[in-house]
């Protein structure tokens, strides 16, 4: 596949990265305003969406280089490095949770309610936006 097929799916994911990097944005700010353990776990989980999907566009713009005498398949295997990548980011994000839950158990914080509630309903709107473009 040359570069001219890999660019029309590169439209989809700019937007993607877009939408998405404005949540991850929102999301911590707000998890820190309103001192949500949910919030800031989601915004976790976006940071991995933003870099599966960074990564994933430098993986179309690498696997359209030209194979050569070192590369012989050319860069098109960087693709599933990256998908390890998001899968290791991942894991470590859920290994950070329960640390900090059984800290929030420990000393609980007022959460406030409200705001958590609306950033979140901004973040599955974002999500359920971005969604047709990934």
């Amino acid at each position: 596949m040359g570069t001219h097929a890999h660019s029309g799916h590169q439209r989809p994911l700019r937007i993607a990265l877009l939408i998405t990097s404005a949540v991850l944005a929102v999301e911590v700010a707000g998890g820190f305003l309103s001192r949500s353990l949910a919030l800031l776990a989601d915004a976790g989980h976006m940071l991995t969406d933003v870099a599966a999907l960074g990564l994933g566009l430098f993986a179309f713009w690498l696997s359209a280089r030209p194979a050569s005498s070192r590369h012989t398949f050319g860069w098109r295997r960087f693709e599933i490095f990256a998908a390890f990548l998001n899968g290791v980011a991942l894991w470590l994000i859920a290994a950070m949770l329960p640390s900090a839950a059984l800290h929030r158990l420990k000393t609980p914080l007022t959460i406030k309610g409200g705001r958590m509630t609306a950033l979140a309903a901004f973040g599955l709107a974002a999500n359920t936006a971005a969604r047709p473009h990934i």
